[in-house]
């Protein structure tokens, strides 16, 4: 995402490639990232222009220059250092759509020191992770700090530097209380803990692609030749989570977009995902977001 200077403050058209800045300030930069599969700027679209934060709304493998690649979804947050070299690989017809939000490289390290002191030893590679789960009040903050800097009126300056500091805190302080799932059975077993994480790997694919389905953890462990009581007990194990929980957190961070649309019944939205019921879908919106799906429509 290589992307070109521009005055202390703009809201701009400016593109390179299929990188657009829709905000900027100083050192900071809100902009979103549209490249379907078959354009050329797809798997290599360049190394990093600064220090950033990246939302996917769309389900990518991403592989930062000399690792694994991972699943990038809704569920994540990634993090880039500046000069970062990645690739991508299509999970779905329409590519890679993101939100990403930039801050200068006193800023992250800065908000990375009190969890990671060794980031000091890192002169301009403050990020050591590279991806990490995204709590859902982070998720809708970077929603609406978009959605203000799209509107046509000019945004209210300080309300946006503030809420992207705050963004940055926020992502940063739930990637880290997440930092270690893993590692101690890493070190215990390697061998074991590889074959594990291509498991729950496939899985991550799986639920990131058919999250609207109705897939059971039966049919999930079939898929994997383990059995549900395993399964369940490895991906917590990688994750941190439930593969339950992971489907639903995918479902309400896609139910956010969905839900803007005021063309599209809710009723509809709700049945798409897989839920039950209107209520049930509403219940579950309320519990993530702190609000109802019409409340949030209309504000």
């Amino acid at each position: 995402m290589a992307l070109k200077d521009r005055a202390p403050y703009a809201v701009v058209e400016d593109r390179v490639g299929p990188a657009e800045v829709m905000f900027h300030r100083g050192a900071l930069r809100v902009g979103q990232f549209r490249c379907s599969r078959r354009n050329p700027w797809f798997t290599d679209s360049g190394p990093t222009s600064g220090w950033l934060i990246t939302f996917p709304r769309l389900p990518v493998l991403v592989a930062h220059a000399g690792e694994g690649s991972i699943v990038a979804d809704p569920s994540i947050v990634k993090f880039f250092n500046r000069g970062q070299e990645f690739r991508r690989e299509a999970l779905c017809d329409a590519g890679d759509r993101c939100e990403w939000f930039s801050f200068d490289v006193a800023t992250v390290a800065a908000a990375v020191r009190p969890y990671d002191p060794a980031a000091a030893d890192r002169p301009g590679r403050p990020f050591a992770l590279t991806h990490a789960p995204v709590d859902s009040a982070s998720f809708l903050l970077q929603r609406r700090i978009s959605e203000r800097v799209m509107r046509g009126d000019r945004p209210d300056i300080l309300d946006i530097e503030e809420a992207l500091y705050t963004l940055l805190a926020q992502t940063v302080a739930h990637a880290y209380a997440n930092r270690g799932l893993g590692r101690a059975a890493r070190r215990e077993a390697p061998a074991p803990w590889r074959l594990q994480k291509a498991v729950v790997d496939h899985i991550e694919r799986t639920l990131a692609t058919r999250y609207r389905e109705p897939l059971s953890l039966d049919d999930l462990a079939k898929s994997v030749g383990y059995s549900p009581f395993h399964l369940a007990h490895v991906f917590r194990a990688h994750t941190g989570t439930t593969i339950h929980a992971k489907r639903m957190k995918l479902r309400m961070h896609v139910a956010l977009e969905e839900v803007r649309d005021p063309q599209r019944d809710l009723t509809d939205i709700a049945l798409d995902l897989g839920f039950s019921s209107h209520s049930h879908f509403t219940e579950s919106f309320r519990r993530t977001f702190g609000q109802a799906p019409r409340a949030f429509r209309s504000a």
